[in-house]
Parts: structure tokens; sequence; C-alpha cells
């Protein structure tokens, strides 16, 4: 099969397209022929070096969809989409033309789903789901404040919140395009400047707070945000740098 490989941490100039034997399936394995495969700024970083658990050499990429062609009987000939875990970090990505999968995990992909559609949801999505959803449990009519809602998390969470019902609250370093998904999911947006983050969602709640913060920049004041925007009590922080959190997302309860 053919495959972009890493061999040595760097740019990503350093990923080489070559010739890989074939995946082979077993009884916890099935082998998915890739459809599409999504590049996320995680593959990048991966791809640099900043991910500490790869190891080398290694195809990246954690999205993906496609068809299995080896496996469980049951399984033969399904459309199955699939992200996160281990996939591109310790065993091959999605970045080849056959990947192999543990059965345990294949899941169908949606009908009206195309197969790039499905691979572009992957782990945006999954840590916007699991933040707002599973974890903060959002509710009708409570506030969600996004930090870096313009990015592809923070964009993911917005939406998703905006599909419970919540009141959407975005901020970030820049507007958002106006035909982006964020910017139709976001009740109201602020440009971060000269104010302090605090101030300016205590002016868009009269004073209230947002329940629950979803933060996938980690460079805000964690102690500001604790004492003048939570008053569910819940913080989800995804790609945080100023503080270690472990993995992609690290849950506060008070």
């Amino acid at each position: 099969m053919r495959a972009l490989q890493l061999s040595e941490f760097g740019s990503v100039a350093n990923l080489r397209l070559i010739e890989l034997p074939d995946p082979k399936a077993d009884s916890p394995t099935a082998i998915v022929k890739i459809a599409a495969g999504a590049i996320s700024p995680s593959d990048v970083k991966n791809v640099e070096g900043k991910m500490e658990h790869t190891t080398l050499p290694r195809v990246p990429g954690r999205d993906y969809a496609g068809t299995v062609i080896h496996g469980p009987v049951e399984w033969i000939g399904a459309e199955v989409w699939g992200t996160g875990g281990e996939i591109g970090y310790s065993v091959d990505g999605s970045h080849a033309e056959l990947m192999a999968v543990p059965v345990a995990s294949l899941r169908r992909k949606p009908k009206r789903l195309s197969f790039e559609q499905a691979a572009a949801i992957g782990v945006t999505y999954l840590a916007a789901w699991l933040g707002v959803v599973e974890y903060a449990q959002l509710a009708s009519g409570e506030t969600l404040l996004v930090i870096g809602a313009g990015g592809g998390v923070g964009g993911a969470a917005a939406q998703t919140g905006k599909w419970q019902g919540a009141h959407v609250i975005g901020v970030g370093r820049h507007r958002l395009p106006s035909d982006s998904p964020a910017a139709r999911a976001v009740d109201e947006f602020f440009v971060l400047g000269d104010r302090p983050l605090e101030s300016i969602v205590a002016r868009a709640t009269g004073g209230r707070g947002a329940p629950v913060v979803f933060d996938t920049v980690g460079h805000i004041s964690v102690n500001a945000i604790y004492v003048h925007f939570l008053t569910k009590g819940f913080l989800k922080a995804a790609g945080a740098k100023d503080i270690d959190f472990v993995g992609f997302w690290t849950s506060y309860n008070f």
C-alpha cells in the first residue's frame, strides 16, 4: 500500500510517500480501505514532535472513513468511520490506503454523510461532544462560553452548544467569517482586545457568568475563569498550552 510516513520529527516536509506492506487482519483487528482521512492541527503537531508518546517510524492521521475489506464477516463491505485513540501515535494512522483498526472500535458511517464529511468530523467534534454533552451535560437555556470559538474544536463546541439549545457566547482573537458554521452558531461573539475576558463575559451575561466554559486556548487565567464565569461549576479545556492537562481535555468539578 501507499502511505505517508514520518521517520524523523520536524517539518511536514519530512513526510514521505512510500510503499509499505499491507496490514493484516486477525481476530481482534479489521482492515479498512481508507476513502478519506482528515488533517487536523494535532496531526501537524505530531509530525513536529510535540506529541511525546509517538513512536517512529509512523504513518500519521487520526480521523478516517472507509470500507472494511478484511475482518469479521458481518463487517465486510461496511462503510465505517472513526477517530482518536493511539491511531497515528503508537500505531499507524489514516494517511494511507489501508489501516488496521480494532474490531471493537468499528462504527458504521451514517448514510447521510459522505466519506469526506465523515472523516472531517473526527477529533474536533468528538472533543466538543465529550466536553459539552457527556461531561458538562449542558442543558437547553444555559449559557456556554467558548474561548477560541474560531478554531476547529471551538467551532464544533459552539455548534454542539447551539444544537443543545444553549445561549452560546464566543470569544476569539479575530472576527469569525460570516459564512462559517461557528458564526451561525454563536449568539454573541467578542474579539479579545484591551478589555479583560471576565469583564466581557460579565457584561454579556448581566453579571451572572457562564455555567459552562469550553476553553480551547489555555492562555486565559484559570483563576479568573473560576471566580468570574462558572455558576454550574464546570470547565473544559482542550489543547491547553500553559496548564498541565492530560490529553486534549481535563475536567474540573466543584
